[in-house]
């Protein structure tokens, strides 16, 4: 099962100060697979798991920002490291590992790509100056991240793929619980654009525009609700967030999964945010209705 409960991971009273908070990660999970079997035209489908390891490190950073700053910077952060061994048959540099964390309604999801290693020894890690120029507020840490052909700390033998400048992990006092789930596949970008484009979500959006979409589970609702227009309008950032969290694979029963498109997956988290959405809309109008409470996102 490629997922890790968050309870877990974070020991009493993490410290808020750091970027992720003080984790201590079991060794092993998984990753699933997505893109990597596919034949031309075919169905993007889950298609198993491979074995990563994850573990959690403070790390130093040496950079020079601006480029042309004479004197260096140094920061420690805590970086969030999946690796996975170059003999497996799957994961190589420049594939995707994507993150998303349960509930799926705190938005929290991040891609990040696996590096090579080097075998030499790393007393002293040195990074080159940022030479490209970076946009206002850029961080640096996040640039190298990117852009790093070579993991800066593994002198072993094992690709790894770094999160230093996570995406707002604190922001939400919800990421104590429920888990990280991990995906991998080999063009991220690319498969979120072809599922976005595709018949299957595209009708989803048809649907959520005229509002005849079901959003919920229960099989009988005598009343069922319809969707506001503030949600309506927000219908294509909700489903490229789906996406992007149905790429990191379901969060139980991965096995059931093998084979099963990840349109099907997209669909139920999609359909959880706009309920959640929805229910958040109707409190601050204070109407009263139908409120479905049986999804999982919020």
């Amino acid at each position: 099962m490629g997922s890790i409960p968050i309870e877990e991971l974070l020991p009493p009273g993490p410290d808020e100060a750091s970027e992720v908070g003080s984790w201590s990660p079991p060794p092993e999970s998984s990753v699933m697979r997505v893109g990597f079997d596919r034949k031309s035209g075919g169905p993007i489908v889950f298609e198993g798991e491979t074995p990563i390891r994850v573990q959690l490190c403070e790390r130093i950073w040496r950079y020079r920002y601006p480029a042309n700053n004479p004197v260096g910077k140094t920061e420690n952060r805590w970086r969030l490291e999946i690796l996975t061994d170059p003999g497996q048959a799957y994961l190589r540099p420049q594939h995707s590992v994507v993150i998303a964390q349960e509930p799926y309604g705190n938005g929290w999801l991040q891609a990040a790509t696996f590096k090579m290693y080097s075998k030499e020894e790393k007393s002293e890690q040195h990074f080159e100056p940022v030479e490209q120029p970076l946009r206002e507020k850029e961080d640096p840490v996040d640039w190298l991240e990117r852009n790093l052909e070579y993991d800066p700390w593994e002198n072993g033998a094992h690709y790894v793929a770094g999160i230093g400048a996570p995406n707002g992990f604190h922001e939400d006092p919800r990421n104590t619980h429920g888990a990280f789930v991990f995906g991998a596949c080999p063009d991220f970008n690319g498969l979120v654009a072809e599922l976005l484009g595709c018949h299957k979500i595209q009708d989803m959006l048809r649907q959520t525009e005229q509002n005849h979409i079901t959003f919920w589970y229960r099989p009988a609702i005598k009343n069922p609700p319809q969707l506001y227009p503030e949600v309506i309008a927000e219908a294509e950032t909700l489903m490229g967030l789906s996406i992007q969290q149905a790429l990191a694979g379901p969060r139980r029963w991965s096995e059931t999964w093998f084979g099963q498109e990840v349109s099907k997956l997209v669909r139920t988290i999609y359909c959880d945010h706009l309920n959640a959405f929805n229910k958040k809309v109707q409190r601050c109008k204070g109407h009263e209705g139908v409120l479905v409470d049986d999804h999982e996102v919020d």
